[in-house]
């Protein structure tokens, strides 16, 4: 059912982070995220079910639209902060 709806969510081209058995959307697609499981539980169990939505504990905004990332910068430092943590918790990939 997850891979269902983040698959939706893939093809609007619209941002999805699975977490445990919740998603992080952007607040604009809560409404498109309510209906995506509701769509996705019915398929595979053909009820409907009653989704719990929590409020949003912060939010942040997209950057403007002239703000430009250098993605190789973006993508070393997550690599790095990764390995920090692998070294710290002893982790090994």
């Amino acid at each position: 059912m997850a891979e269902q709806v983040m698959l939706a969510f893939a093809k609007a081209e619209k941002p999805i982070l699975p977490v445990h058995d919740s998603f992080l959307v952007l607040i604009d697609d809560k409404e498109l995220l309510l209906e995506e499981m509701q769509s996705a539980y019915t398929s595979v169990f053909g009820k409907n079910i009653v989704i719990d939505t929590k409020k949003a504990k912060f939010m942040l905004m997209p950057p403007p639209d002239h703000f430009e990332v250098d993605e190789m910068t973006a993508y070393s430092g997550w690599l790095e902060r990764n390995e920090a943590a692998d070294q710290f918790y002893g982790r090994c990939i």
